[in-house]
């Protein structure tokens, strides 16, 4: 081996046994006062015994192991020098032995020269490789789940005062917000704080998210287009999007069979109720489990009845976990009637146009407001043109058997399209209004707002999957 390779490899390896000697006789502890406190068992350069870690910490221990590199290549470069001058003098004269000893003296000095002068050098090429900036971490706010009119959220407590919320339990944030009312709003208009309307008056064209927060009603995106949304693609599939951020319109996968060992493609849920098939878990899609749901909710009368339903008002529910905050899931509630005594009303609130005089609604379950004492009976929709409950309007008259005033919102039972505010009810399997968008269930081509369902599931109009 050549001596330069001999003095190179030498500089290489006390370098580096002494830097890693250095984090050797280092440790990390955390002290009563929930400190990161950094020891050294042995005082290290100008670095004390214990050391708080800041945000000025990495700087600093940066800084020492190259202050202790630098101190180690001048005292090995001093110690080179002697050794070249012993060299030269022991030479006797020899002309090959004094070249050997010069080559061994400048190499030195000039790894000293390196070692003295490589700080000024570096700040000549970049300030920022010698000076170390802080790092500023970032307190983090303890958050709650945020109750905003009939949709939920992760928020700061502040914020969420700030926005008119109320703090609700954990469990109804558990799968986000459920932006109820999207297919009703006008297309890039906000409502509930955070959720936008995706209404298209035009059923061909889709509501797609230009740059920063504009919107417009456009034909749907091709394979491959850079997207938001299932809805704004034509495959229906917004691959990456699925945690609100921006993806890339892919083949889907709607009704396509699924195992375990053929799982569905990411973005997807493999449904294992009936035919074991993938879907996007939206309302009115078949399930089995509460987890084959994207809002978490699956609404199970019988197998073959069980679709994904939702954690809002007037829901169709199993038990209370399916419900929001002060709601119970029940299956019998009572008419409105001046007879009934007056704790099981505030009858007069409602404006009921007609009083029963038979038994109470039976064998529908849904999410019932605790506040809510009564419902209104009807014949049609005229008797409910004006009921409110507790300020929630129901002008929809349900006749499946037991009549009432329904609010025909988001999940709630229906018959026919005109029993929902979306004007959408997916009548496959457990009746249940939806908005009609993109991954929601359906039967027919009438109760999605494209204008088309496939595999049972609402497609874009200009469907390509």
């Amino acid at each position: 081996m050549s001596s330069k390779r001999k003095s190179f490899l030498s500089a290489f390896l006390i370098l580096t046994f002494s830097f890693f000697l250095f984090v050797s006789l280092a440790q990390v502890s955390l002290a009563q006062q929930s400190d990161l406190i950094l020891k050294l068992q042995q005082p290290f350069g100008e670095l004390a015994r214990e050391m708080k870690i800041t945000s000025e910490s990495i700087g600093e221990y940066i800084r020492a192991i190259y202050v202790f590199g630098s101190a180690a290549i001048i005292i090995f470069a001093i110690v080179a020098v002697m050794f070249g001058g012993i060299q030269w003098l022991t030479a006797g004269g020899n002309p090959q032995g004094i070249s050997n000893a010069k080559n061994t003296i400048i190499k030195a000095m000039l790894g000293l020269f390196i070692a003295i002068f490589a700080v000024y050098l570096l700040e000549t090429i970049s300030p920022y490789t010698v000076t170390f900036k802080p790092i500023d971490v970032e307190v983090i706010k303890p958050i709650i789940c945020c109750q905003i009119n009939s949709g939920y959220k992760i928020l700061e407590k502040e914020e969420c005062t700030q926005q008119k919320g109320t703090e609700a339990d954990m469990v109804n944030c558990q799968t986000g917000t459920v932006c109820d009312r999207d297919g009703e709003v006008q297309c890039g208009q906000t409502y509930d704080g955070e959720c936008i309307g995706k209404k298209c008056d035009d059923k061909t064209l889709t509501c797609i998210q230009l740059n920063g927060n504009s919107y417009k009603c456009d034909k749907c995106l091709p394979e491959n287009s850079v997207c938001n949304a299932d809805s704004e693609c034509c495959t229906g599939h917004c691959e990456g999007a699925e945690t609100g951020g921006i993806g890339t319109c892919k083949q889907g996968a709607f009704g396509q069979h699924c195992t375990a060992s053929k799982p569905c493609p990411p973005g997807f849920i493999c449904e294992t109720n009936w035919r074991n098939r993938c879907t996007k878990g939206g309302v009115g899609v078949s399930c089995s489990k509460d987890s084959e749901c994207a809002t978490g909710v699956c609404f199970m009368p019988f197998w073959r009845s069980n679709r994904c339903s939702a954690r809002v008002s007037w829901a169709r529910c199993i038990n209370d976990s399916q419900c929001p905050a002060d709601h119970t899931c029940k299956d019998q509630f009572r008419y409105c009637n001046p007879t009934y005594p007056t704790y099981l009303q505030p009858y007069t609130d409602y404006k009921c146009k007609t009083y029963p005089s038979w038994a109470d609604v039976t064998g529908v379950k849904m999410c019932i407001p605790n506040d809510v004492k009564c419902v209104c009976d009807c014949s049609n929709n005229t008797d409910c043109k004006d009921v409110t409950y507790n300020g929630t309007p129901a002008p929809y008259c349900y006749t499946g058997g037991y009549n009432y005033c329904s609010a025909g919102t988001l999940a709630t039972l229906c018959n026919k399209n005109s029993d929902c505010v979306s004007g959408y009810c997916n009548t496959n399997g457990s009746n249940m209004c939806t908005q009609g968008q993109v991954g929601e269930g359906c039967d027919k081509d009438n109760q999605c707002s494209t204008g088309r369902c496939h595999e049972q599931h609402c497609v874009p109009y200009d469907f390509s999957g």
